[in-house]
C-alpha cells in the first residue's frame, strides 16, 4: 500500500491498517493452515518411511568386510612431528 492510499484514507482506517494488529491478525490462519498441512504431510512420510522400513526387514546392509577372505583394514600410523608449535622447521 503506497502512502497516497493511506493518506487518502479515513485516519482511524490508516491507524488499524499500519497499527501492529492487522496484519498479524490476517495472516494467523493461513499461517497455521500451511503449518497442519506441512507437519501433517512430515507426519505421513515419515510413517510411510517406517512401514518401508519395517516391511524390508531387520538386518544391515553388508559392506566389504563381510565379503570372504577380507581383512579388516589397518589403520595407518601418524606421522612423526617435524617441529613443535610455532617454530619453522629448517633442514
Amino acid at each position: 500500500m503506497t502512502a497516497g492510499v493511506v493518506a487518502a484514507l479515513p485516519r482511524a482506517t490508516a491507524a488499524r491498517l499500519t497499527g501492529t494488529t492487522f496484519f498479524p491478525h490476517l495472516i494467523a490462519a493461513p499461517f497455521k493452515h500451511g503449518l497442519a498441512i506441512a507437519f501433517g504431510a512430515s507426519l505421513l512420510m515419515c510413517l510411510i518411511a517406517a512401514a518401508a522400513s519395517w516391511r524390508a526387514g531387520g538386518g544391515r546392509a553388508p559392506s566389504e568386510a563381510d565379503r570372504p577372505g577380507h581383512a579388516p583394514a589397518r589403520p595407518r600410523p601418524l606421522p612423526a612431528p617435524t617441529a613443535r608449535s610455532g617454530e619453522i622447521s629448517r633442514p
